[in-house]
C-alpha cells in the first residue's frame, strides 16, 4: 500500500522519527544541520540511526548542504554519517515505514522555509529494497572530521572567488526570500553582472554587487560557468512565468503604461513589493540585452513601444 504524504513533509517526516523503535535510516544528497537537529531532537535514544549524503566542495559552498551535519551526529552515539559521491535519491526508512520521493533533508524541502519547493514524498508499507540499501552502502565511506576538513578547505576556496554578498546570501537560510518564480530581476544594467565576471566585483558599487549576488542566487545559476553564464540565464529567463506572459502580451507592441500595469497585476497576485514602473523598466532591459533578436523596442513621438518580434 502507497500513501502520498499531504500537508506539511517536515512535520511527518519528523513524526515518523519519533516513532522509531529500532532503526532510522536517512538518505538525500542535499543535508541540511537545522533539519538534522530537529530530526536527532525528536528520535528516541538509543535507536540506532544512519545518515548517508554526499559533500561536494562547489555544493558546500553554494549551501545547498552543511558540513555541521557531522558535528550534530557524532553528538549521539547511535548515529553514524555516510558519505556516497553518487548519490542522488531521496529515502528515508524508520523500522519497516518507507518514505520516498523527491525532497532533501533542507527545509525549503521539508516546508521549514519560505518559498518552499514543491515536493513529492510517498509512505510505502511495500517490502523494504535492501538491495538499494547494499548498494548504496558499498559504496560510501564513513564521514570523518578529515574529510569533513578537506571539504571545507575546498568550499572556502571556491567561496573566494565570490563576493561577500553571494556567499552570505545563501538560499536556504535566507529568511523571506521568494523563489525563482515570483523573482523580478534587480539588477538595472543586466552587463553588470558579466563586469563583475571578468574584472571583480569592486568594479560595482556595494549597492550594485549586492543586486548581482541576490539575482544570480534567485536565477540559481552558477556565476563561475564562464562563457556559458549568458546562454544558461537565458534558458532561466524563458521560463519564468512573468517574461512568458509580457512575451505574449506584447505580441501586439504595447506602449510602457499597459505592459506596466500588466506587471502591476502579476506584482500584486504574487504578493510581492515592488514598484511596477521599475520592475518593468529593469525587466525590459534584461529581455533586450538577453533577447536582442526576439524582443524590439520603439520611441515614437517621445513615447515607447515594446514588443514580441514574430518568429
Amino acid at each position: 500500500m502507497m500513501k502520498v504524504i499531504r500537508g506539511e513533509l517536515g512535520e511527518h517526516l519528523c513524526d515518523a522519527v519519533a516513532r522509531g523503535e529500532r532503526e532510522i535510516l536517512l538518505i538525500a544528497p542535499f543535508v541540511k544541520v537545522k533539519v538534522v537537529e530537529r530530526l536527532l531532537a525528536v528520535a528516541r535514544e538509543g535507536v540506532r540511526g544512519r545518515i548517508y549524503t554526499r559533500w561536494r566542495p562547489e555544493e558546500v559552498a553554494a549551501g545547498v548542504t552543511d558540513l555541521e551535519v557531522l558535528d550534530a551526529v557524532s553528538a549521539r552515539p547511535a548515529w553514524c554519517l555516510y558519505l556516497c559521491s553518487e548519490l542522488h535519491a531521496k529515502y528515508y526508512r524508520i523500522d519497516d515505514l518507507l518514505i520516498i520521493g523527491s525532497a532533501n533533508l533542507t527545509q525549503r524541502a521539508l516546508a521549514w522555509r519560505v518559498p518552499s519547493n514543491i515536493e513529492l514524498l510517498v509512505e510505502s508499507s511495500h517490502d523494504i529494497p535492501s538491495w538499494f540499501e547494499d548498494r548504496v552502502h558499498s559504496i560510501s565511506v564513513m564521514a570523518t572530521p578529515d574529510i569533513q576538513r578537506s571539504i571545507r578547505e575546498a568550499a572556502s576556496a571556491l567561496s573566494a572567488r565570490l563576493p561577500s554578498s553571494i556567499v552570505s546570501l545563501q538560499f536556504e537560510e535566507q529568511e523571506g526570500v521568494r523563489g525563482f518564480a515570483t523573482w523580478i530581476p534587480l539588477t538595472r544594467n543586466p552587463s553588470d553582472i558579466f563586469l563583475a565576471q571578468r574584472r571583480g566585483f569592486d568594479r560595482l558599487t556595494q549597492a550594485s554587487s549586492e543586486r548581482v549576488a541576490r539575482d544570480l542566487l534567485h536565477l540559481e545559476v552558477d556565476f563561475s560557468s564562464g562563457h556559458e553564464l549568458q546562454a544558461i540565464i537565458r534558458t532561466r529567463l524563458i521560463q519564468h512565468p512573468l517574461v512568458v506572459l509580457v512575451s505574449e502580451f506584447c505580441k501586439v507592441p504595447r506602449r510602457f503604461g499597459a505592459v506596466s500595469d500588466l506587471v502591476a497585476a502579476w506584482i500584486g497576485k504574487n504578493g510581492l513589493s515592488r514598484n511596477p514602473d521599475e520592475a518593468w523598466q529593469t525587466l525590459m532591459r534584461w529581455l533586450l540585452f538577453f533577447f536582442p533578436q526576439k524582443y524590439r523596442l520603439e520611441r515614437p513621438r517621445h513615447s515607447e513601444l515594446f514588443a514580441t518580434i514574430a518568429t
